[in-house]
């Protein structure tokens, strides 16, 4: 006697079904006749549902009573194909969870960096090291004469050029 499990798809969810499974050779014909007898259904969200767990131990061993089934069937032949087949589900669901994060956390980074370079701190140029080398000619030039120092004022001159120094990247 073994356990099997079939997976239905059905409109609305994925249900499981177990089946008490015996196979016997006729004597007379040599053919092998089957008995596989439904036990129970569980739909997908229950399989992989922790607060069903009690729940769904209890109706198995109900069904298997009810079809004639001892407890020592229900416990290794059973159970224990549910929760072979439970666990290989929540790892498949973990598994679709962490990929969902991983696709988010890109999908994040990707606006963020999209966002980024729209802002005024955008650190990086498309300057060449040529065109780089004229800017701080540039700089040197404008700070000689903005400096607070040499022209008496509060610095805000000498801040906007620090300023454009920051986002021409030399």
């Amino acid at each position: 006697m073994f356990c099997s499990v079939k997976k239905y798809n059905t409109k609305d969810d994925i249900v499981y079904r177990f089946y008490l499974c015996e196979r016997k050779r006729d004597k007379e014909t040599g053919k092998i006749k089957c008995s596989d007898k439904l036990i129970i259904s569980i739909p997908y969200d229950y399989m992989i549902d922790t607060h069903m767990l009690k729940a769904i131990s209890r109706a198995i061993t109900r069904k298997c009573k009810e079809k004639g089934f001892d407890k020592d069937i229900y416990n290794d032949i059973v159970y224990d194909k549910f929760t072979n087949i439970r666990y290989d589900l929540l790892d498949l669901e973990r598994k679709k969870q962490q990929e969902e994060a991983e696709r988010r956390y890109k999908e994040e980074y990707q606006y963020q960096e999209y966002f980024n370079s729209f802002c005024s701190g955008n650190t990086t140029t498309n300057y060449t090291e040529e065109e780089k080398g004229y800017l701080k000619k540039i700089y040197r030039a404008a700070a000689a004469k903005l400096h607070p120092d040499i022209i008496k004022d509060d610095g805000a001159g000498m801040q906007f050029l620090n300023k454009l120094k920051e986002e021409w990247s030399i």
